[in-house]
């Protein structure tokens, strides 16, 4: 099952670099690509764990520049509780969907 646990090749092989995806530590290859779905997801919790959600180890600057990149900082420190507001299931804070984020 490739890209690397996703979905196996049916027919060839995929490659990066000339190299078969299948000869390529996991750990490594994960740390190189990101998927990107259709629909956006986002967990119950607060804002900011939803962006660690991303990368546990980032820092403060590190989620506002993403914030700032995905053209969600505006909204997000309007918000009550800033990068603490509290999400339900689907990103719905206080009955009201966030999109864009």
């Amino acid at each position: 099952m490739d890209l690397r646990q996703f979905y196996d090749a049916v027919k060839g092989t995929v490659r990066i670099d000339g190299c078969d995806i299948r000869q390529i530590d996991v750990k490594d290859l994960r740390k190189a690509v990101a998927v990107a779905p259709q629909k956006a997801l986002l967990f119950s919790g607060t804002i900011r764990e939803n962006l660690l959600w991303g990368r546990e180890d980032a820092g403060e600057e590190e989620l506002y520049r993403a914030a700032e990149i995905a053209c969600a900082d505006t909204f997000i420190r309007q918000s009550a509780q800033g990068y603490d507001t509290r999400l339900g299931q689907e990103g719905y804070r206080d009955m009201e969907p966030m999109r864009n984020l």
